[in-house]
């Protein structure tokens, strides 16, 4: 994985597709990290 020595800025190397793989989606919910877009629709209709 290439994003240790990379000049880009800490917002755009968290858009790369190793960080994706890596770190993916189901990662953080078995972490118990809940969904800031799923609360806000749960919100919204409620």
């Amino acid at each position: 994985m290439e994003i240790a020595n990379t000049r880009k800025g800490a917002w755009r190397t968290t858009k790369t597709p190793q960080l994706y793989q890596a770190l993916g989606k189901q990662y953080w919910l078995a972490q118990g990290l809940k969904s800031l877009t799923q609360r806000y629709f749960e919100l919204r209709q409620g």
